[in-house]
């Protein structure tokens, strides 16, 4: 396949330089841990759903307005990501702590009577908070995975699965310390949010080599190339081992204890007391994992003896070398650019996330500059991270590769919406009974467990696909088809399983929610170099337009419309054919 894409390769900055402080880095993933705990609370609407819709008396039409207004307003920040790639993260995080504060509050008051709700203040009290909460995984997603250019697979993993544990963990706390109280549950996100606000705003920033618009623009040629050279330590210092696997632990505990104690509180009817017992060991254990940025000497190994010792890029380089030659190192930071000339008819090469990088053409260029400098070791990004497309946002708006990734996320994303945002209410129409409020809670643990294994999954996938030789690397674009297949799957388990059962798809499809969510972010800021919140952020126009299209209109009005037929008081609706035709028409653009 023919491209006039031009291979771009940096050479690193070479001499001495200050090492990373790991306590510093570590304590902004940590913050932005927990700044993604604070995003989930998004996810979490079957706990208030029922109780809303009880509330205000309100139609299946009114709630999934509610829902989707949140949805698209949440998924609309594309202009705070130019304000973000122009300015930094400081006023993403300022923006982000007003919008949720504001917006937990005013639903708190609603629910203590203090403002009268209707249908209207709670779409946009809805929408404050869940702006917030997109904003605050801008700061945090963004920010920290500058911190750590190759360890994006351990950090995305870490934070992106919080976002899905998240709603588990409030779950938790909020049948134990709440009594599934709305009012007390709102304060809760309010203060939290507030803190972790707070936080952000006052610590969370960009590494110096990564420069904001602003700062390319204003900013002496000097100070630019002193900060862009920092870069090399970056990539060629890595981060202790034993801190990513301390959290890993922590997570792992989380996620096997969340759902289980879920299931108990659901199936045994237990009472107050274990209720609150589970909910402080979920607290403790999540405040467990600030030990991860603990400032403890030994903690700052990557040895670990019951594993073997991971084998480096820089170990690659070393035996390299030895084979070689003995040239020393001496090279400062240079570009070198080369255009392939159009009709030349060059394949591109079987490179890291099939991108259109010309093997030969790279492999001629090294071997030029080898040639040119005998003296000097020819160290890299590509030694430690793939190539990547060049262009900025605005180019790439005109090649395929990101409309096939905005079309996959429309396909995925309505059928996902539809099925968390309205798990209660699909479940009452396919066993044809109420669903008690355990097993709600049960289902937005399920929820946020399924997500958070999901990306951990793709997290995974990225480290087992991409630390390997730039010629061995696997794709990363080939985990669009794992979120594809799950949601079919979750489709077809749905309408046919007994009632019993239907908790497994809903595991399934959150599975496949939790692996998009690691797609998004991770093949975005892989397979393009610049502008990341820009590219971050226009995937999520496909999540606000699938919320408006699948979830207020077809699911919506469908169920509405079937549950009015049945004039029942609580104006619920019994039956597969409630929620049938939506199912299956997503099932068929699925398939698709």
């Amino acid at each position: 396949m023919q491209t006039n894409e031009k291979v771009e390769i940096i050479r690193l900055a070479t001499g001495p330089q200050e090492p990373i402080n790991e306590y510093r880095r570590f304590a902004i993933l940590v913050l932005g841990s927990f700044g993604c705990i604070v995003c989930s609370f998004s996810y979490a609407w079957n706990l208030i759903s029922g109780t809303m819709q009880q509330r205000y008396d309100l139609t299946q039409r009114d709630l999934s307005t509610v829902v989707t207004v949140g949805l698209v307003v949440q998924y609309c920040v594309l202009p705070y990501a130019f304000l973000y790639d122009y300015l930094g993260p400081l006023p993403i995080s300022i923006l982000s702590t007003v919008y949720f504060a504001l917006g937990t509050l005013l639903l708190a008051l609603c629910f203590m009577d203090k403002v009268e709700g209707s249908v209207v203040r709670l779409c946009v009290f809805n929408a404050m908070m869940a702006t917030g909460c997109a904003l605050l995984d801008l700061t945090s997603c963004i920010t920290v995975l500058s911190h750590f250019p190759t360890n994006r697979g351990p950090v995305t993993a870490l934070l992106k699965t919080f976002t899905g544990l998240g709603s588990a963990i409030v779950a938790c706390l909020y049948t134990g310390y709440f009594d599934s109280n709305a009012e007390k549950h709102f304060f809760f996100l309010f203060s939290m949010g507030i803190v972790v606000g707070i936080l952000c705003i006052a610590f969370i920033r960009l590494p110096p080599y990564h420069l904001t618009q602003y700062e390319e623009r204003s900013l002496s040629d000097e100070v630019k190339e002193r900060r862009l050279a920092t870069k090399a330590q970056y990539l060629r210092q890595e981060a202790p081992l034993r801190r990513f696997v301390l959290g890993f632990i922590i997570l792992v505990v989380l996620i096997i204890f969340v759902p289980t104690q879920s299931a108990l509180v659901s199936y045994l009817k237990l009472g107050k007391a274990p209720k609150v017992a589970f909910a402080i060991v979920t607290t403790v254990l999540t405040l467990l994992y600030l030990l991860v940025a603990a400032p403890l000497p030994f903690l700052n190994s990557s040895h670990i003896p019951i594993f073997n010792r991971a084998y480096s890029k820089r170990d690659a380089r070393g035996d390299a070398d030895s084979r070689d030659s003995t040239e020393p190192l001496g090279l400062e930071e240079a570009q070198i650019r080369k255009y392939h000339a159009p009709g030349e008819g060059q394949q591109r090469g079987n490179n890291a996330k099939g991108l259109p990088y010309d093997a030969a053409a790279v492999a001629e260029t090294l071997d030029d500059e080898r040639g040119a400098v005998a003296s000097a070791e020819l160290e890299t990004e590509i030694d430690y991270l793939a190539p990547q497309y060049q262009g900025s946002f605005i180019h790439n708006l005109t090649t395929l590769e990101i409309w096939a990734l905005w079309w996959t996320m429309f396909t995925v994303v309505g059928a996902e919406f539809v099925i968390i945002f309205n798990a209660r209410f699909i479940l009452v129409a396919l066993q044809s009974a109420p669903v008690s409020e355990s097993l709600s809670t049960m289902l937005t643990v399920l929820n946020g467990v399924g997500s958070a294994v999901g990306r951990l999954m793709m997290s995974f996938f990225e480290v087992w696909s991409q630390k390997r030789k730039a010629e061995d690397r696997v794709p990363i674009t080939i985990a669009l088809f794992f979120p594809t297949s799950s949601i079919i799957i979750s489709i077809m388990l749905f309408l046919v399983l007994p009632a019993a059962a239907l908790p497994l798809p809903y595991i399934v499809a959150a599975l496949g929610n939790g692996f998009l969510a690691g797609v998004a972010i991770l093949v975005t800021r892989t397979i393009f170099a610049k502008d990341p919140a820009k590219h971050y952020h226009f995937c999520f126009t496909a999540s606000m337009l699938a919320s408006l299209v699948f979830n207020r209109f077809l699911y919506g009005e469908w169920y509405t419309v079937q549950a009015d037929k049945q004039a029942r008081a609580d104006k619920m609706c019994y039956g597969k054919k409630c929620v049938m035709m939506p199912v299956l028409r997503q099932e068929v653009r699925n398939d698709a």
